[in-house]
Protein backbone atom coordinates (compact mmCIF):
# COMPACT_ATOMS: atom_id res chain seq x y z
CA UNK A 1 0.00 0.00 0.00
CA UNK A 2 1.68 3.57 -0.94
CA UNK A 3 2.00 5.95 1.68
CA UNK A 4 1.78 9.53 1.03
CA UNK A 5 3.89 10.68 3.99
CA UNK A 6 6.78 7.91 3.12
CA UNK A 7 8.98 10.15 1.46
CA UNK A 8 10.87 7.56 -0.52
CA UNK A 9 7.62 5.63 -1.46
CA UNK A 10 6.85 9.09 -2.95
CA UNK A 11 9.65 9.56 -4.50
CA UNK A 12 10.17 5.62 -6.12
CA UNK A 13 6.46 5.68 -6.72
CA UNK A 14 6.89 9.45 -8.52
CA UNK A 15 9.68 7.28 -10.83
CA UNK A 16 7.68 4.25 -11.70
CA UNK A 17 4.49 6.48 -13.39
CA UNK A 18 7.04 8.01 -15.60
CA UNK A 19 8.02 5.00 -16.57
CA UNK A 20 4.39 4.37 -17.08
CA UNK A 21 3.47 6.93 -19.06
CA UNK A 22 1.55 8.46 -16.37
CA UNK A 23 3.32 11.46 -16.54
CA UNK A 24 0.26 13.82 -14.89
CA UNK A 25 -0.50 11.64 -11.77
CA UNK A 26 4.19 11.20 -11.44
CA UNK A 27 4.09 15.44 -11.70
CA UNK A 28 1.75 15.83 -8.73
CA UNK A 29 3.20 13.19 -6.70
CA UNK A 30 6.72 14.80 -7.03
CA UNK A 31 5.58 18.54 -6.58
CA UNK A 32 3.90 17.50 -3.41
CA UNK A 33 7.27 15.77 -2.68
CA UNK A 34 9.58 18.99 -3.98
CA UNK A 35 7.34 20.96 -0.98
CA UNK A 36 7.91 18.60 1.74
CA UNK A 37 11.93 18.81 0.66
CA UNK A 38 12.78 21.94 -1.83
CA UNK A 39 16.33 21.60 -0.23
CA UNK A 40 16.85 18.52 -2.48
CA UNK A 41 18.81 18.76 -6.00
CA UNK A 42 17.55 15.65 -7.32
CA UNK A 43 14.08 16.08 -6.23
CA UNK A 44 13.98 19.14 -7.69
CA UNK A 45 15.52 17.50 -11.15
CA UNK A 46 12.69 14.47 -11.48
CA UNK A 47 10.44 17.01 -10.63
CA UNK A 48 11.28 19.11 -13.34
CA UNK A 49 11.80 16.12 -15.92
CA UNK A 50 8.14 14.90 -15.38
CA UNK A 51 6.85 18.35 -15.85
CA UNK A 52 8.48 18.38 -19.15
CA UNK A 53 7.13 14.93 -19.67
CA UNK A 54 3.49 16.00 -18.38
CA UNK A 55 3.51 19.32 -21.29
CA UNK A 56 5.26 17.29 -24.11
CA UNK A 57 2.79 14.31 -23.36
CA UNK A 58 -0.27 16.49 -23.21
CA UNK A 59 0.62 19.63 -25.88
CA UNK A 60 2.52 17.58 -28.15
CA UNK A 61 5.69 20.53 -27.74
CA UNK A 62 8.82 19.38 -27.86
CA UNK A 63 12.10 21.04 -27.96
CA UNK A 64 13.66 19.57 -31.43
CA UNK A 65 17.21 21.59 -30.92
CA UNK A 66 17.72 19.85 -27.31
CA UNK A 67 16.63 16.15 -28.69
CA UNK A 68 18.84 16.19 -31.49
CA UNK A 69 21.87 17.27 -29.57
CA UNK A 70 20.74 14.88 -26.79
CA UNK A 71 20.34 12.15 -29.52
CA UNK A 72 24.47 12.90 -31.16
CA UNK A 73 25.78 12.80 -27.22
CA UNK A 74 24.16 9.95 -26.20
CA UNK A 75 25.11 8.33 -29.39
CA UNK A 76 28.81 8.12 -28.99
CA UNK A 77 30.67 5.32 -28.47
CA UNK A 78 33.55 3.89 -27.13
CA UNK A 79 35.69 0.81 -27.62
CA UNK A 80 35.63 -2.18 -25.42
CA UNK A 81 38.79 -4.18 -24.15
CA UNK A 82 37.43 -6.80 -26.84
CA UNK A 83 37.43 -3.59 -29.43
CA UNK A 84 33.58 -3.30 -29.65
CA UNK A 85 31.69 -0.14 -30.19
CA UNK A 86 29.94 0.32 -26.78
CA UNK A 87 28.16 3.08 -25.69
CA UNK A 88 29.60 5.71 -23.45
CA UNK A 89 26.18 6.08 -21.80
CA UNK A 90 24.87 3.18 -20.45
CA UNK A 91 21.50 3.63 -22.54
CA UNK A 92 22.78 4.89 -25.42
CA UNK A 93 20.64 6.80 -27.96
CA UNK A 94 17.33 5.61 -25.92
CA UNK A 95 15.74 9.18 -25.13
CA UNK A 96 13.44 9.89 -22.10
CA UNK A 97 10.54 11.51 -23.68
CA UNK A 98 6.90 11.57 -23.55
CA UNK A 99 4.75 9.93 -26.09
CA UNK A 100 2.22 12.09 -27.32
CA UNK A 101 -1.26 11.13 -29.31
CA UNK A 102 -3.29 14.01 -31.10
CA UNK A 103 -6.84 13.55 -30.29
CA UNK A 104 -8.28 14.25 -33.66
CA UNK A 105 -7.50 10.73 -35.19
CA UNK A 106 -8.02 7.28 -34.46
CA UNK A 107 -8.05 3.56 -35.28
CA UNK A 108 -10.85 2.05 -37.65
CA UNK A 109 -11.41 -0.65 -40.08
CA UNK A 110 -10.13 0.11 -43.67
CA UNK A 111 -11.50 -1.69 -46.67
CA UNK A 112 -9.16 -4.34 -47.83
CA UNK A 113 -6.51 -3.39 -45.41
CA UNK A 114 -7.55 -3.91 -41.93
CA UNK A 115 -7.36 -1.52 -38.99
CA UNK A 116 -5.46 1.51 -40.07
CA UNK A 117 -5.00 5.28 -38.70
CA UNK A 118 -7.77 7.83 -39.82
CA UNK A 119 -8.58 11.44 -39.39
CA UNK A 120 -11.62 12.44 -37.29
CA UNK A 121 -11.55 15.89 -38.76
CA UNK A 122 -9.74 18.31 -41.25
CA UNK A 123 -5.86 18.66 -40.10
CA UNK A 124 -3.93 21.19 -41.22
CA UNK A 125 -0.47 20.41 -43.19
CA UNK A 126 2.87 19.37 -41.10
CA UNK A 127 0.39 18.87 -37.77
CA UNK A 128 1.94 16.53 -35.43
CA UNK A 129 0.08 13.04 -35.30
CA UNK A 130 2.03 11.17 -33.15
CA UNK A 131 4.99 10.62 -30.96
CA UNK A 132 6.10 7.02 -29.38
CA UNK A 133 8.55 5.89 -27.46
CA UNK A 134 9.55 2.22 -28.66
CA UNK A 135 8.80 -0.32 -27.12
CA UNK A 136 12.04 -2.30 -27.50
CA UNK A 137 14.91 -1.00 -29.72
CA UNK A 138 17.95 -2.62 -30.79
CA UNK A 139 20.79 -1.59 -32.49
CA UNK A 140 23.36 -3.51 -34.41
CA UNK A 141 26.54 -2.41 -32.29
CA UNK A 142 24.13 -4.36 -29.38
CA UNK A 143 24.63 -7.94 -31.40
CA UNK A 144 27.53 -6.90 -33.85
CA UNK A 145 29.85 -4.95 -31.61
CA UNK A 146 29.87 -2.44 -34.08
CA UNK A 147 27.79 0.39 -35.44
CA UNK A 148 28.47 -0.06 -38.68
CA UNK A 149 26.14 -3.15 -40.13
CA UNK A 150 26.76 -5.26 -43.02
CA UNK A 151 23.25 -5.07 -43.74
CA UNK A 152 21.83 -1.43 -45.32
CA UNK A 153 19.52 0.87 -43.58
CA UNK A 154 17.28 0.35 -46.82
CA UNK A 155 17.15 -3.58 -45.46
CA UNK A 156 16.59 -2.72 -41.67
CA UNK A 157 13.17 -2.84 -42.28
CA UNK A 158 12.55 -6.31 -43.27
CA UNK A 159 12.83 -8.07 -39.83
CA UNK A 160 13.86 -11.91 -41.50
CA UNK A 161 17.07 -10.55 -42.79
CA UNK A 162 18.23 -7.96 -39.94
CA UNK A 163 21.34 -8.78 -38.01
CA UNK A 164 19.06 -7.56 -34.32
CA UNK A 165 16.04 -9.89 -35.43
CA UNK A 166 16.42 -12.67 -33.03
CA UNK A 167 17.59 -10.12 -30.38
CA UNK A 168 14.83 -7.70 -30.75
CA UNK A 169 12.15 -10.90 -30.50
CA UNK A 170 14.03 -11.91 -27.29
CA UNK A 171 13.68 -8.58 -25.51
CA UNK A 172 10.77 -8.20 -26.39
CA UNK A 173 9.28 -11.87 -25.03
CA UNK A 174 11.41 -11.34 -21.78
CA UNK A 175 9.64 -7.73 -21.73
CA UNK A 176 6.07 -9.40 -21.82
CA UNK A 177 7.29 -11.92 -18.96
CA UNK A 178 8.76 -9.43 -16.39
CA UNK A 179 5.53 -6.75 -17.20
CA UNK A 180 2.45 -8.68 -18.62
CA UNK A 181 0.07 -5.32 -19.17
CA UNK A 182 1.97 -5.18 -22.04
CA UNK A 183 0.78 -8.27 -23.36
CA UNK A 184 -2.61 -7.55 -25.41
CA UNK A 185 0.07 -3.97 -27.03
CA UNK A 186 1.95 -6.78 -28.55
CA UNK A 187 -0.65 -9.66 -29.26
CA UNK A 188 -3.17 -7.10 -30.46
CA UNK A 189 -0.76 -6.43 -33.82
CA UNK A 190 -1.17 -8.08 -37.14
CA UNK A 191 0.91 -11.18 -36.70
CA UNK A 192 -0.74 -13.38 -39.96
CA UNK A 193 -1.03 -16.08 -38.06
CA UNK A 194 -5.08 -16.25 -38.47
CA UNK A 195 -6.07 -17.32 -34.18
CA UNK A 196 -9.29 -17.01 -33.77
CA UNK A 197 -10.60 -14.08 -31.24
CA UNK A 198 -11.12 -16.38 -28.67
CA UNK A 199 -7.84 -17.92 -28.72
CA UNK A 200 -6.11 -14.34 -28.59
CA UNK A 201 -7.99 -13.53 -25.47
CA UNK A 202 -7.70 -16.84 -24.09
CA UNK A 203 -3.57 -15.73 -24.85
CA UNK A 204 -3.64 -12.13 -23.55
CA UNK A 205 -5.68 -13.26 -20.40
CA UNK A 206 -3.50 -15.43 -19.33
CA UNK A 207 -0.48 -13.54 -20.06
CA UNK A 208 1.15 -16.46 -21.97
CA UNK A 209 4.74 -15.47 -23.43
CA UNK A 210 4.27 -16.83 -27.29
CA UNK A 211 7.24 -16.56 -28.96
CA UNK A 212 5.15 -17.33 -32.03
CA UNK A 213 3.04 -14.44 -31.91
CA UNK A 214 5.83 -12.26 -31.04
CA UNK A 215 8.41 -13.29 -34.11
CA UNK A 216 5.43 -13.15 -36.07
CA UNK A 217 4.25 -9.61 -34.87
CA UNK A 218 7.45 -8.21 -35.86
CA UNK A 219 7.83 -9.83 -38.84
CA UNK A 220 4.76 -7.85 -39.78
CA UNK A 221 5.30 -4.26 -37.68
CA UNK A 222 8.80 -3.93 -36.88
CA UNK A 223 10.60 -0.22 -37.99
CA UNK A 224 13.90 -0.12 -39.25
CA UNK A 225 15.95 2.68 -37.44
CA UNK A 226 16.72 4.88 -40.58
CA UNK A 227 18.28 8.57 -39.41
CA UNK A 228 20.64 9.13 -42.88
CA UNK A 229 17.77 11.16 -44.17
CA UNK A 230 17.54 13.50 -41.28
CA UNK A 231 20.91 12.83 -38.94
CA UNK A 232 24.44 12.59 -40.44
CA UNK A 233 24.88 9.42 -38.73
CA UNK A 234 25.58 5.43 -39.34
CA UNK A 235 23.77 4.13 -36.11
CA UNK A 236 21.46 1.73 -37.58
CA UNK A 237 18.80 -0.98 -35.66
CA UNK A 238 15.40 -2.03 -35.23
CA UNK A 239 12.36 -1.71 -33.06
CA UNK A 240 8.82 -1.91 -32.17
CA UNK A 241 6.05 1.34 -31.87
CA UNK A 242 2.61 -0.65 -31.55
CA UNK A 243 1.25 2.50 -32.05
CA UNK A 244 2.59 3.45 -35.44
CA UNK A 245 2.42 -0.03 -36.92
CA UNK A 246 -1.40 0.57 -37.35
CA UNK A 247 -0.44 3.05 -39.94
CA UNK A 248 -0.81 1.40 -43.19
CA UNK A 249 1.66 1.59 -46.42
CA UNK A 250 1.68 3.43 -49.60
CA UNK A 251 4.88 3.68 -52.46
CA UNK A 252 4.25 6.88 -53.15
CA UNK A 253 1.18 9.88 -52.01
CA UNK A 254 2.12 8.73 -48.55
CA UNK A 255 0.48 12.13 -46.86
CA UNK A 256 2.28 11.19 -42.74
CA UNK A 257 6.38 11.80 -42.73
CA UNK A 258 7.84 9.93 -40.00
CA UNK A 259 11.18 10.36 -38.75
CA UNK A 260 13.43 9.07 -35.68
CA UNK A 261 15.37 10.86 -32.85
CA UNK A 262 16.86 8.37 -30.81
CA UNK A 263 14.07 5.65 -29.73
CA UNK A 264 11.12 8.15 -30.73
CA UNK A 265 8.68 8.07 -33.95
CA UNK A 266 7.65 11.11 -34.55
CA UNK A 267 4.71 11.56 -37.37
CA UNK A 268 3.41 14.28 -38.52
CA UNK A 269 0.70 15.10 -42.13
CA UNK A 270 2.52 16.46 -45.34
CA UNK A 271 -0.27 18.05 -46.81
CA UNK A 272 -3.90 19.00 -45.42
CA UNK A 273 -5.48 16.03 -44.25
CA UNK A 274 -9.47 15.74 -44.59
CA UNK A 275 -12.39 14.31 -42.37
CA UNK A 276 -12.09 10.91 -42.57
CA UNK A 277 -9.25 10.42 -44.72
CA UNK A 278 -6.76 7.41 -44.08
CA UNK A 279 -3.23 8.56 -42.82
CA UNK A 280 -0.41 6.81 -44.96
CA UNK A 281 3.25 5.81 -44.12
CA UNK A 282 5.77 4.57 -46.66
CA UNK A 283 7.67 1.14 -45.74
CA UNK A 284 9.40 1.11 -49.10
CA UNK A 285 9.51 4.10 -51.23
CA UNK A 286 9.40 4.27 -55.22
CA UNK A 287 13.24 4.57 -55.33
CA UNK A 288 13.36 0.66 -55.27
CA UNK A 289 12.06 -1.28 -58.46
CA UNK A 290 9.07 -3.13 -58.30
CA UNK A 291 10.59 -6.37 -58.22
CA UNK A 292 12.12 -5.36 -54.54
CA UNK A 293 9.15 -3.82 -53.54
CA UNK A 294 6.68 -5.97 -54.38
CA UNK A 295 8.52 -8.71 -53.21
CA UNK A 296 8.90 -7.35 -49.28
CA UNK A 297 5.29 -6.10 -48.77
CA UNK A 298 4.04 -9.47 -50.04
CA UNK A 299 6.10 -11.13 -47.29
CA UNK A 300 4.32 -9.25 -44.91
CA UNK A 301 0.93 -9.98 -46.95
CA UNK A 302 0.41 -6.05 -48.60
CA UNK A 303 -1.06 -5.82 -51.70
CA UNK A 304 -0.08 -2.34 -52.31
CA UNK A 305 -2.97 -0.36 -55.34
CA UNK A 306 -0.85 3.01 -54.49
CA UNK A 307 -0.45 4.79 -58.54
CA UNK A 308 2.72 3.55 -59.27
CA UNK A 309 2.42 0.22 -58.06
CA UNK A 310 -0.69 0.27 -60.16
CA UNK A 311 1.57 1.19 -63.08
CA UNK A 312 3.94 -0.96 -62.79
CA UNK A 313 1.95 -3.88 -62.74
CA UNK A 314 0.22 -2.48 -66.28
CA UNK A 315 2.78 -1.80 -68.10
CA UNK A 316 3.61 -4.59 -71.07
CA UNK A 317 6.71 -6.82 -71.23
CA UNK A 318 8.16 -4.64 -74.27
CA UNK A 319 8.40 -1.41 -72.34
CA UNK A 320 9.77 -2.61 -69.48
CA UNK A 321 12.55 -4.23 -71.79
CA UNK A 322 13.03 -0.61 -73.77
CA UNK A 323 13.33 0.96 -69.87
CA UNK A 324 15.58 -1.46 -69.36
CA UNK A 325 17.79 -1.00 -72.40
CA UNK A 326 17.90 2.85 -72.18
CA UNK A 327 19.01 2.89 -69.11
CA UNK A 328 21.79 0.12 -69.42
CA UNK A 329 22.98 2.58 -72.11
CA UNK A 330 22.92 5.61 -69.58
CA UNK A 331 24.61 3.51 -67.14
CA UNK A 332 27.24 1.30 -69.08
CA UNK A 333 28.12 3.91 -72.21
CA UNK A 334 26.54 7.84 -71.16
CA UNK A 335 27.25 8.35 -67.76
CA UNK A 336 30.68 6.99 -67.49
CA UNK A 337 32.19 9.32 -70.40
CA UNK A 338 30.27 12.77 -68.89
CA UNK A 339 31.64 12.39 -65.61
CA UNK A 340 35.37 11.42 -66.50
CA UNK A 341 35.38 13.45 -69.45
CA UNK A 342 37.21 17.14 -68.55
CA UNK A 343 35.73 18.61 -72.03
CA UNK A 344 32.04 18.43 -72.42
CA UNK A 345 31.35 15.95 -75.58
CA UNK A 346 28.05 17.38 -77.47
CA UNK A 347 26.75 14.67 -79.03
CA UNK A 348 26.59 12.55 -75.28
CA UNK A 349 24.85 15.58 -74.46
CA UNK A 350 22.40 14.92 -77.21
CA UNK A 351 22.45 10.75 -76.54
CA UNK A 352 21.41 11.88 -72.48
CA UNK A 353 18.75 14.35 -74.14
CA UNK A 354 17.35 11.34 -76.21
CA UNK A 355 17.19 8.90 -73.33
CA UNK A 356 15.49 11.52 -71.35
CA UNK A 357 12.81 12.00 -73.86
CA UNK A 358 12.39 8.15 -74.74
CA UNK A 359 11.79 7.09 -70.82
CA UNK A 360 9.41 9.79 -70.58
CA UNK A 361 7.48 9.38 -73.78
CA UNK A 362 7.07 5.32 -72.20
CA UNK A 363 4.97 7.19 -69.17
CA UNK A 364 3.76 10.35 -71.28
CA UNK A 365 0.28 10.07 -69.67
CA UNK A 366 2.26 9.50 -65.81
CA UNK A 367 4.82 12.17 -66.43
CA UNK A 368 5.06 12.88 -62.68
CA UNK A 369 5.68 8.82 -61.94
CA UNK A 370 9.12 8.70 -64.32
CA UNK A 371 11.24 8.32 -61.02
CA UNK A 372 14.22 6.48 -63.42
CA UNK A 373 14.90 9.96 -65.10
CA UNK A 374 15.72 12.07 -62.19
CA UNK A 375 19.70 11.08 -61.67
CA UNK A 376 19.76 11.61 -65.34
CA UNK A 377 18.39 15.15 -65.75
CA UNK A 378 20.30 16.03 -62.55
CA UNK A 379 23.38 14.42 -64.70
CA UNK A 380 22.45 16.44 -67.50
CA UNK A 381 21.71 19.22 -65.77
CA UNK A 382 25.58 19.11 -64.17
CA UNK A 383 26.95 19.11 -67.95
CA UNK A 384 25.13 21.82 -69.23
CA UNK A 385 26.96 23.44 -66.50
CA UNK A 386 30.17 22.34 -66.90
CA UNK A 387 29.88 23.10 -70.47
CA UNK A 388 29.21 27.02 -68.95
CA UNK A 389 25.45 27.42 -69.62
CA UNK A 390 24.22 27.73 -66.47
CA UNK A 391 21.03 29.24 -67.75
CA UNK A 392 20.46 26.07 -69.25
CA UNK A 393 21.08 24.07 -66.28
CA UNK A 394 18.52 26.17 -64.24
CA UNK A 395 15.78 25.49 -66.74
CA UNK A 396 16.45 22.27 -66.40
CA UNK A 397 16.14 21.42 -63.07
CA UNK A 398 13.56 23.94 -62.40
CA UNK A 399 11.45 21.77 -64.59
CA UNK A 400 12.48 18.72 -62.18
CA UNK A 401 11.62 20.25 -59.27
CA UNK A 402 8.24 21.15 -61.06
CA UNK A 403 7.72 17.82 -62.23
CA UNK A 404 8.67 15.97 -59.06
CA UNK A 405 7.98 18.13 -55.90
CA UNK A 406 4.58 16.29 -55.20
CA UNK A 407 5.98 12.89 -54.91
CA UNK A 408 8.38 13.92 -51.35
CA UNK A 409 11.28 12.54 -53.03
CA UNK A 410 14.39 12.58 -51.38
CA UNK A 411 16.38 13.57 -54.44
CA UNK A 412 14.47 16.70 -53.98
CA UNK A 413 16.78 18.47 -51.47
CA UNK A 414 19.83 17.57 -54.01
CA UNK A 415 17.80 19.57 -57.21
CA UNK A 416 16.94 22.77 -54.49
CA UNK A 417 20.81 23.12 -53.23
CA UNK A 418 21.93 22.85 -57.42
CA UNK A 419 19.22 25.51 -58.15
CA UNK A 420 20.56 27.73 -55.21
CA UNK A 421 24.13 26.90 -56.09
CA UNK A 422 23.85 28.02 -59.88
CA UNK A 423 21.39 30.78 -59.31
CA UNK A 424 24.34 31.89 -57.28
CA UNK A 425 26.71 31.63 -60.39
CA UNK A 426 24.36 33.70 -62.49
CA UNK A 427 24.05 36.24 -59.65
CA UNK A 428 20.80 35.68 -59.24
CA UNK A 429 20.90 36.32 -55.08
CA UNK A 430 17.14 37.29 -54.67
CA UNK A 431 16.28 33.96 -56.69
CA UNK A 432 18.76 32.14 -54.60
CA UNK A 433 17.03 33.43 -51.77
CA UNK A 434 13.56 32.46 -52.62
CA UNK A 435 14.99 28.61 -52.92
CA UNK A 436 17.10 28.66 -49.78
CA UNK A 437 13.82 29.94 -47.65
CA UNK A 438 11.90 27.07 -49.75
CA UNK A 439 14.64 23.84 -48.76
CA UNK A 440 14.91 25.71 -45.43
CA UNK A 441 11.28 25.02 -44.77
CA UNK A 442 11.40 20.86 -46.53
CA UNK A 443 13.86 19.94 -44.46
CA UNK A 444 12.81 21.89 -41.40
CA UNK A 445 8.70 21.54 -41.30
CA UNK A 446 8.32 17.95 -40.75
CA UNK A 447 10.30 18.01 -37.76
CA UNK A 448 9.10 21.57 -36.15
CA UNK A 449 6.19 21.79 -37.96
CA UNK A 450 4.36 24.90 -40.16
CA UNK A 451 7.04 28.15 -39.70
CA UNK A 452 5.39 31.02 -40.08
CA UNK A 453 7.22 33.90 -42.18
CA UNK A 454 5.43 36.86 -40.03
CA UNK A 455 7.11 35.20 -36.98
CA UNK A 456 10.96 36.88 -37.05
CA UNK A 457 12.01 34.48 -35.00
CA UNK A 458 11.16 31.44 -37.91
CA UNK A 459 14.48 31.61 -40.24
CA UNK A 460 16.89 31.74 -36.83
CA UNK A 461 15.22 28.88 -35.42
CA UNK A 462 15.01 27.02 -38.49
CA UNK A 463 18.43 27.34 -39.83
CA UNK A 464 19.99 26.14 -36.38
CA UNK A 465 17.52 23.11 -36.97
CA UNK A 466 18.41 22.73 -40.60
CA UNK A 467 22.39 23.01 -39.58
CA UNK A 468 22.30 19.90 -37.71
CA UNK A 469 20.52 17.98 -40.66
CA UNK A 470 21.91 19.28 -43.44
CA UNK A 471 25.22 21.13 -42.99
CA UNK A 472 25.18 22.50 -46.62
CA UNK A 473 22.48 24.72 -45.90
CA UNK A 474 25.03 26.95 -43.55
CA UNK A 475 27.04 27.57 -45.98
CA UNK A 476 24.53 28.69 -48.14
CA UNK A 477 23.36 30.90 -45.66
CA UNK A 478 26.62 32.80 -45.14
CA UNK A 479 26.67 33.12 -48.91
CA UNK A 480 23.33 34.63 -48.89
CA UNK A 481 24.43 36.83 -45.82
CA UNK A 482 21.24 35.24 -43.75
CA UNK A 483 22.95 34.07 -40.67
Amino acid sequence: MYDPNNLKAAYRKGKALCGLNRYKEATNILQNLYQRMKGNTSIKQITKHAEMLSYENENGKYDYLRIIDEFHERSKIKKDIKGNDVWIYEAGPRLDHANFLNENIKIDLIEGKGRGWIAKCDIPEHTLLMVSKALIVVFTNEVLGTIISKTSNDETSQIHVHPCAEELATRIAQKIFAEPYYCPEVYRLYDGLNLSTNERIEIITNNIVSFTIIANALKHNVFGLVYSEFLKTTLTGVGLWTLPSYFNHACIDENVNQFFLGDLLFLRTNRPISKGEELIINYKDASFCYEERSSYLKSINIDCQCRICKLERSESQEIKLRMTQLLKTYDESIKPKLLKSHNVDLSLIKELEYVITELRSLRKEHSDLGFNTIELISTLAYTYRESGNNKKALSILKEAYDLYKTTHLKEIHNIILDIIIISLDLELIEEAKKWFDMILKIVVEPIMGKLEDDKPKWRKEALHLAGKILPEIISIAEILEIV
